[in-house]
């Protein structure tokens, strides 16, 4: 009996054994779906860094400009190098010999006028050498000549561009010679004869009257017609020069004679300068070599290789005569303002509004718009609204597409006037993104040069020093959140 009641107990104590056992893994099991509110706010706030960090990775950046101040200087002081056309006449010698001017360069001779001389065999050169002549060998006139030659010269003086001295004296030298020749030709008549010299001796008269130059390069027939890029190539540019006392040949170039006052400068342009140049018929520009102001009449010039401006001049003719090549300015006037990239303004087409529809109402001090609307039923009503006006005139107002649409009818206040929108106009402006969004900015452009504009400063409502402006206006709409 006892066995039996100890046997009966230690069943009892499995049983339990095996309920407890089962009890457990319930519980166990249960812990183990349990969530941990800690858990799931971290998985929350790691989700969100990620997405964060990837949009941040794979967003776009709008790139930005900053305005500061600038002026069209830099573009108003380009120094063009331009070729020289004129009605020119060469002049070749007659016959073989030592060559006498009578007329110095830059002296205008009449026609039939003595010209220069041929002496065959430099009988006269040796005359004019020796100082046996009668007659006074310089006059006042030229005195004064060579007082200015000089005067001039010091004047333009480079330190660096020493040659010139070299040239400046076979200047000096030629007009020497051609003076002294001129004042004692009728002493040189009476010692050939006396000396039976005289079949030696040419004396050539002018065949036109005009300036003379005693010089030449090739270039005495160069119309427009010819102008090419290879023309202002000066590297293998020469000029003969013909001083009196000089040997030349029978038939040899030994000057010019210029016949017109009038005569033409031609330069090479970019098409950005073309583009800006396009619009004037005259210009003022400055000859760099000695400061002198011209004005010119001017004309826009396209060969196959190039576009070329082609300037008119009407006086001058005589100070530039023997110069082929001539350096200039354009003059403008400097245009002070704010500097942007040409790449930051946009067009925004607006609707144009007559500024006497443009009126203070509504429940406030806002300045707007009577718009007449219909409801569901047709009946007609009127509602003010106040959309963006970006410029107005003293005629109309440009005014946002935002909360009018084309064919609306605008009404004026206190009377039956009616206007319904359509017409259009454009406004330029730029995107200021100071707020981390885009603001429609209207500017007003003075002057540009190759990549900027130069836009006015103070205008109301418009940029100013050290805004940042998008870049490329093209990338971005109005109201748009940018990231810089």
């Amino acid at each position: 009996m006892l066995k039996g009641r100890i046997k009966r107990l230690s069943g009892l104590n499995m049983a339990d054994q095996r309920k407890r056992k089962k009890e457990t893994k319930k519980v166990v099991s249960i812990n183990k779906h349990r969530v941990n509110p800690g858990v799931i706010v971290f998985g929350v706030v790691f989700l969100y860094l990620v997405v964060y960090v990837i949009s941040y990775l794979t967003r776009g950046t709008t790139n930005y400009y900053e305005v500061v101040k600038g002026s069209n200087a830099e573009q108003a002081n380009i120094t063009y190098t331009g070729i020289a056309i004129r009605d020119e006449e060469v002049i070749s010698a007659e016959s073989a010999g030592y060559v006498n001017y009578y007329v110095q360069e830059g002296d205008r001779v009449s026609v039939n006028s003595t010209l220069y001389s041929i002496d065959e065999n430099g009988y006269v050169s040796a005359l004019l050498s020796s100082g046996e002549l009668e007659g006074e060998a310089l006059t006042s006139d030229d005195y004064s000549s060579i007082r200015k030659a000089l005067s001039s010269f010091s004047v333009s003086y480079d330190r660096t561009n020493y040659s010139a001295v070299y040239d400046f004296k076979y200047d000096l030298d030629s007009i020497l010679l051609d003076a002294v020749s001129a004042n004692l030709l009728a002493s040189i008549y009476d010692t050939l004869e006396a000396s039976g010299q005289s079949n030696s001796f040419q004396i050539v008269k002018a065949p036109e009257t005009g300036i003379v130059v005693h010089s030449t390069d090739g270039y005495e027939s160069l119309t427009t017609d010819d102008i090419c890029a290879d023309l202002f190539d000066m590297e293998g540019y020469t000029v003969n020069r013909t001083s009196s006392n000089d040997l030349v040949s029978s038939g040899e170039e030994i000057g010019k004679i210029i016949q017109d006052e009038r005569w033409k400068l031609v330069i090479p342009l970019s098409q950005e300068e073309a583009e800006k140049l396009s619009s004037y018929s005259t210009l003022t520009v400055q000859f760099v070599s000695d400061g002198i102001q011209a004005k010119c009449d001017f004309e826009i010039l396209e060969q196959s290789d190039g576009i070329y401006g082609i300037l008119t001049f009407y006086r001058f003719m005589v100070r530039y005569a023997s110069e082929r090549y001539l350096e200039i300015q354009i003059e403008e006037s400097i245009v002070e303002g704010l500097k942007i990239p040409k790449t930051s303004v946009v067009d925004l087409d607006l609707y144009l509004i007559p500024v006497d529809y443009y009126v203070q109402g509504g429940d406030g001090e806002d300045y707007g718009f009577y718009l007449e609307v219909y409801d569901e039923e047709g009946n007609a009503s009127i509602s003010f609204i106040t959309p963006t006006v970006y410029y107005k005139t003293d005629e109309y107002c440009y005014v946002a597409k935002d909360l009018i649409t084309d064919g609306d009818v605008i009404v004026l206040s206190d009377s039956n006037t009616r206007y319904q929108v359509g017409a259009t106009g454009i406004v330029q402006g730029v995107y200021q993104i100071n707020s981390g969004y885009t603001i429609f900015k209207r500017i007003e452009i003075l002057d540009e040069t190759s990549d900027y504009y130069i836009v006015a400063e103070g205008i109301s409502g418009g940029i100013v020093v050290y805004d940042h402006i998008v870049l490329d206006g093209s990338t971005v709409d109005e109201s748009q959140i940018v990231y810089q």
